[in-house]
């Protein structure tokens, strides 16, 4: 009976997916356009905007975003405001296109480490590690290409498996996916302010966006998939370290430098590897056909490659590193782990306070499936949630509990309703 019931909610997954494809690119028209030129110079340009934001973000805070959801909705207003001027209809896979070109554009920084790895090795290592290792632009140049194309080869390969054969949730994806079709399916004139967006979308699409939208967020506040992912993927870096460190003998000389070298590769492949693969599944929902856009993604990660040297030399030229505005978090946790697996040791009460934060994530564990039933056990976060927050800068927390007490209030003087509460976060976002 409960096999039954699982595969019956499969089948409706799988239907539902079916008749997104359906209703936003099946049509012939919208998928011979899944790769056009005028979609692909677009998101190259969103890219860029990207691209600045995840350097200076992560040399700032040391970590960066997709941006997905975001390109969409730029590309989306920048070609209905021009509408006037364009001979056909901009279509739901040309809107995917430039968010797949965007996304490999845009995170092109995190990929060839221009936010952890590089910072460390030109300023942070020392003499007596044979640093700091100064690389030129053209040498720079030659490592972003090289790195360029690692996730894309997995993500692609594994495409079929992942994406299409696994039910996994996919929640940010499936997301983006339904605001492109909120997006397309409207049939009132477009307005140019970008502010009016939603506002024109008809009542019934916009409470289902909203209810897609809330679900999303739920499940991210609920599992923490989006930041767990990133918290996978600094693991897997830590664990790339770690192989390393074993093969790489103490007393070579150069032993940090090979260390944070072998790091880099394996965060470019992980790294890269999820953000593409999120924007196939945005693509599968929506229709588009998977060959434009990993031709999108190709060109995006060969044009960030370029525009991220250039990025990240624009301002470290302009601003010390590390220093107040741009502080390197992310390099000087990767050259600290480099430095303790190579036998440089752990700073002083690291082991008492190591093992009082399990105790404490254990007892918090305990004491929430205990009392699994009880209101208040919602209140105690879990052991994830206390490492996470170990990562997190104030900055980043408090604003996002501002936040969500700021959301509480204004349901409970608004009798539970949302109005438009979620584009008003959407323009702060944008």
């Amino acid at each position: 009976m409960i096999e039954s019931s699982a595969n019956a909610e499969t089948d409706d997954e799988d239907t539902g997916d079916q008749r997104s494809v359906a209703e936003a690119g099946g049509d012939d028209d919208t998928i011979e356009r899944s790769f056009t030129f005028r979609a692909l110079i677009s998101g190259l340009f969103i890219g860029i905007l990207v691209n600045l934001s995840n350097t200076y973000y992560g040399l700032r805070i040391g970590a960066g975003s997709s941006m997905a959801m975001v390109s969409g909705l730029i590309g989306y207003v920048g070609f209905k405001t021009f509408s006037r001027y364009t001979v056909k209809r901009f279509t739901p896979a040309e809107n995917v296109l430039i968010v797949s070109t965007a996304t490999a554009t845009g995170c092109m920084p995190l990929t060839a480490g221009f936010i952890g790895i590089i910072p460390a090795l030109e300023y942070l290592i020392g003499p007596d590690e044979n640093g700091p290792v100064r690389v030129k632009f053209a040498s720079l140049i030659l490592w972003s290409i090289g790195l360029c194309f690692f996730g894309i080869i997995f993500a692609s390969s594994l495409r079929e498996s992942f994406i299409e054969r696994e039910r996994l949730p996919w929640p940010g994806a499936k997301a983006t996916a339904h605001l492109i079709n909120t997006l397309h399916d409207r049939h009132q004139k477009v307005p140019t302010a970008a502010h009016s967006i939603l506002s024109s979308v008809p009542d019934s699409d916009r409470e289902e966006y909203h209810d897609s939208s809330r679900e999303a967020a739920e499940h991210w506040l609920g599992n923490g998939s989006k930041i767990e992912w990133r918290a996978a993927m600094n693991s897997l870096l830590r664990v790339s370290q770690l192989v390393f460190a074993a093969l790489i003998p103490h007393s070579n000389p150069n032993a940090v430098i090979m260390n944070l070298i072998s790091a880099a590769i394996a965060q470019a492949g992980a790294n890269q590897s999820g953000e593409i693969a999120y924007d196939l599944k945005v693509g599968s929902i929506i229709g588009a056909r998977p060959e434009a856009q990993v031709q999108g993604q190709i060109i995006g990660s060969l044009f960030g490659a370029f525009i991220s040297c250039g990025t990240y030399k624009l301002y470290a030229s302009h601003y010390p590193i590390p220093g107040p505005l741009f502080t390197v978090p992310s390099s000087l946790l990767v050259l600290s782990t480099a430095r303790l697996l190579l036998g440089q040791g752990l700073p002083e009460g690291v082991a008492p306070f190591t093992i009082g934060a399990a105790i404490l994530s254990m007892a918090a564990t305990i004491v929430k499936m205990r009392y699994a039933t009880r209101w208040w056990q919602n209140l105690i976060p879990s052991g994830v949630s206390f490492a996470i927050g170990i990562y997190l800068l104030p900055a980043f927390s408090i604003t996002r509990a501002l936040g969500g007490l700021f959301y509480w209030i204004y349901r409970r003087h608004n009798n539970g309703q949302e109005g438009n509460i979620i584009a008003l976060a959407s323009g702060l976002v944008l």
